[in-house]
């Protein structure tokens, strides 16, 4: 008994550290309408304790510098978007998503322009929700959460979208994370550039979840399950 309360206390110790670090967004503003850059535009990012902005160069390209900041959602998508108005999750052991008292099983998932059946581990047939979200929140972009009067591309939805992108790697410097959370268990990912010259990186991202500790009759077992995303741009 001994030896298995000392493995959760070593999966339950927080890195002090890791609180402190700070990364850059980079990005380019781009026109909607004509798919130009924007040199010179205003990105600006406003909170209660500090204000941060900066400006496009002559390409369109902005660096914004020291902005790394953790929701409490348990790196979960699903489980921060129940704190949207209309939206709510059934119980703390899964994150399905309810809008407006609709079922969950009306939600569609979609992933870099594919719909997906159900991102999450631990999930039962026919449902969009599970104990463990597969997805890696280091490697997200901006993404889009429908909860009424969402475009007719997503015909297969009934009460809502939630439309996900992976974004690209970091293309100045290469980059290594590695975190450990109870129940998202270890994560590591390593990004960078393939060529500077032409805007070509990589983003790798894995996680090896512990899922649950489960007691089954009298001996502990320990559940992992492994997760592999890698994207590559050109």
């Amino acid at each position: 008994m001994r030896r298995y309360f000392l493995i959760i206390l070593l999966i339950t110790a927080q890195l002090s550290y890791a609180q402190n670090n700070k990364q850059n967004i980079r990005g380019v503003v781009i026109d909607k309408l004509s798919q130009t850059t924007l040199p010179g535009a205003c990105i600006q990012i406003v909170s209660k304790t500090e204000n941060k902005g900066t400006s496009t160069d002559e390409k369109g390209k902005y660096v914004l510098a020291n902005v790394n900041r953790f929701a409490g959602g348990r790196s979960d998508p699903a489980r921060l978007a129940a704190n949207f108005a209309g939206v709510s999750a059934t119980d703390d052991s899964r994150n399905d998503i309810v809008i407006r008292g609709n079922s969950p099983a009306g939600v569609l998932w979609r992933i870099d322009g594919m719909d997906a059946t159900n991102p999450n581990h631990f999930a039962s047939i026919g449902t969009t929700g599970g104990a463990v979200s597969a997805l890696n929140t280091n490697m997200l972009k901006s993404s889009d959460f429908f909860t009424s009067a969402w475009p007719a591309e997503y015909g297969n939805a009934i009460s809502g979208v939630f439309d996900i992108g992976f974004r690209n790697g970091n293309t100045q410097k290469r980059e290594t994370t590695v975190q450990l959370g109870v129940t998202t268990g270890l994560e590591a990912m390593t990004e960078g550039p393939i060529s500077k010259s032409n805007g070509s990186s990589y983003l790798i991202g894995y996680r090896y979840a512990l899922a649950g500790i489960a007691q089954v009759s009298t001996t502990y077992q320990l559940g992992f399950f492994p997760n592999f995303i890698y994207k590559i741009q050109f």
